[in-house]
This record gives C-alpha cells, structure tokens and sequence, in this order.
C-alpha cells in the first residue's frame, strides 16, 4: 500500500511556519552576509523588500499556492513608483494604519509633515539641501496613486502592479511548459508533486539522535530547525524522492552558480537536505526510498530559460567548511551555533569566538 508523502510533513499554515522560532535557513543566511548586526534586524523585526523579492514571492504563489493567490495579492494597474518611493509610502500606510491617521497621502503630508518627514529620512531619502517640504512633495507626487491603492488592499494583501504580476505569470507559463521542466506538473501514474512540504525537527549536534516528529511533543524551540520546500516530486515507482526549489533570478539562468554563492543557497541546499534525509531515514515506509541531490530551478523572468542546477554534496561535505574563489563559507551547523549563541546570551557587540578568546583575534 502506497503512502502519500504528505503525512511526513509539518502540517501547519504559512503563516504558523513564519511566525515559528525555530531557525530557519533565512536567519542563518541573513547571518552569514551581515554578521550580528544583521542578525540583531532580523529578530527585531525589520521588514526586507525589494522587487526581485517581491517578484520571487508572487512566482512562487502562482506555481505552488495558486488557489490562495487573490488572497494574499491585489493586483493594479496604478502609477508605478519607484522602489524607494514605493518603501516609503509602504512604512507611512503602515504607520498611519497604526497610529489610526486618516486621508490620503497628500493630507498625511499637508497635516502632519513631522511625521511623515521622520519616515522618509528613516529611509535615507533625497539630497542633503532639499528642503523637507520638497522631500514630501516629491514622496506624494511619486506615490499617491499607490497609496490610494492601498487602502483597497487593506486586509492583509500586497499591492501588485499588473507589470508584475504579468512578468510573474510569464515564468509560471514557461516552467509549466519548457520541455525542460514540465515533466514535473505532468500527472503520470505512480508520480507526485508536493507544494510547499514544511519540516521541524530537534536539531543540537549531528552526535545527538534527532526525533523528525517532535513538533507533535512538548519541545524546547531554540533546539529545533525548520525548512518549507517548494515542490518535492515523489515518484514511488522508482522509490526517488527529488527535492526541488524555485529561483527567480537576476543573472542568466546558465551562471545560477554565481547566484548560488552570492546568496548563501548553498546553507539551503545542505540544511534542506540534512532535515529530509533525517525525516524520511526514521519512517518505515519511505526510509527506502532514494532521496536525490537538492536542486534549483532557475528562471529570469526576461530570458525565460528554466533549467536545473543539481547541488551533489554529501552527508560529509554538507558539514565541511569550503573555500570559493578565496571566500572562506562556514557550513549551516556552524552558523546555526553562533546564532543561538547570540540569541541565548543577547550579545550582538562581539562574535562568540571573540568572547572565547577574551578579545583576542589572530591575523593568519
């Protein structure tokens, strides 16, 4: 008898997986491009957008979580603002929401000009002689239509100009079709494709036995990790299990690799690729089924050339430190260390190697 995929993974929303503490590989990626300080952001809170992240989001939603797309997005054609305007009209909607302002974004700016004025420097926004009149004007000349638009998007969903979404809807189209990649959406006996599969487990060391199913016990959170995969084809046929997740990128589809180590998705693949092998050994049913190297499906939304970039490590190698074109990268589990080291003892001044060693650093 068959046994769907399904019944191994964390069953719980978006949102409740987001809002979980365990350590998930954007913290530890977040840590490993800015050290502590970014990491310090990160737990307070600070919000990271942009529009390839935007881009990357409402992909993602419509090849995996299609059915919640119109919950989650409104898209419109408005006068599109500039990224930075954009970010800023974002913080005043956000803060005026908040604080129960009223109006429009020309009236926020005519009633309370201070405040208004302390979100745009907040964002570093305009020449240092410009007058703070003219940094408003500019801000509600540049995003008012938006700002008027999102008060339609109010209940939880992000505002999506139609550009994007049509740009976004392009790469859904070729993914699904390119004779590449479609195998995967193609229903074929004895083959799945599971969307969005979500994992937690108790992770302190690779000494320690793990048990994939604590997340159903009393556990204690800063000992866990989670990981949430964007597809995960299944084929029980050949008892292979292919882990899969989606890029959107900037570079040419053919150097992805650039990318790869530039964003730190190697900590994905490794960390991704320990969790499911530890998940899968420990059940009856699947723990003899081949779990394949984690692969990246690649597209940029101009070129439109999917492909695969398969990422072969091994158990071993996933927990070796590496160097790349004179780059020294730290493994997942070494990263993971120092983050609940700064999140245990609230240091975000020192590494903990310099705590160790009362100060003292070594030039090699």
């Amino acid at each position: 008898m068959i046994k769907d995929f399904n019944e191994l993974i964390w069953d719980v929303s978006e949102a409740e997986y987001r809002a979980d503490k365990a350590i998930s590989y954007s913290t530890l990626s977040k840590y490993a491009k800015e050290g502590f300080k970014g990491l310090k952001e990160l737990l307070q809170g600070a919000k990271i957008s942009s529009a390839a992240l935007r881009h990357g989001s409402v992909v993602d939603t419509l090849l995996t979580d299609y059915e919640n797309f119109d919950s989650l997005y409104l898209v419109s054609n408005y006068v599109k603002p500039t990224e930075i305007i954009r970010e800023i009209v974002d913080s005043v909607w956000e803060e005026a929401s908040k604080d129960g302002l009223e109006g429009n974004l020309a009236s926020i700016g005519e009633e309370y000009p201070d405040y208004m004025l302390n979100i745009i420097n907040n964002h570093n926004y305009g020449a240092d002689n410009w007058r703070p009149a003219t940094k408003i004007n500019k801000i509600v000349d540049g995003g008012a239509d938006y700002y008027n638009q999102l008060t339609l998007a109010s209940e939880g969903r992000t505002l999506l100009h139609q550009e994007e979404y049509d740009y976004a809807l392009a790469c859904v189209r070729e993914i699904t079709t390119n004779k590449f990649t479609s195998f995967l959406f193609k229903e074929k006996e004895g083959t799945k494709l599971y969307y969005q599969s979500k994992f937690k487990i108790s992770f302190k060391d690779f000494d320690t036995p793990i048990n994939p199913y604590t997340w159903k016990d009393e556990i204690i959170e800063k000992d866990t990790i989670r990981c949430m995969y964007d597809m995960i084809y299944v084929d029980y046929n050949n008892k292979t299990i292919l882990p899969i997740d989606l890029k959107t990128t900037g570079w040419v589809e053919e150097d992805f690799e650039n990318s790869l180590y530039k964003w730190r998705y190697d900590l994905q693949a490794t960390k991704y690729s320990y969790i499911l092998r530890q998940v899968v050994a420990q059940d009856v049913y699947f723990k003899d089924f081949k779990i394949l190297p984690f692969t990246f499906l690649p597209i940029n939304k101009f070129h439109l050339n999917p492909q695969f970039f398969v990422y072969e490590k091994s158990l071993e190698d996933i927990q070796k430190t590496f160097v790349k074109n004179g780059d020294t990268f730290l493994p997942w589990h070494i990263l993971l260390e120092q983050v609940r080291w700064h999140i245990e003892t609230d240091n975000f001044r020192y590494y903990p190697q310099t705590v160790k060693n009362n100060g003292i650093n070594y030039i090699k």
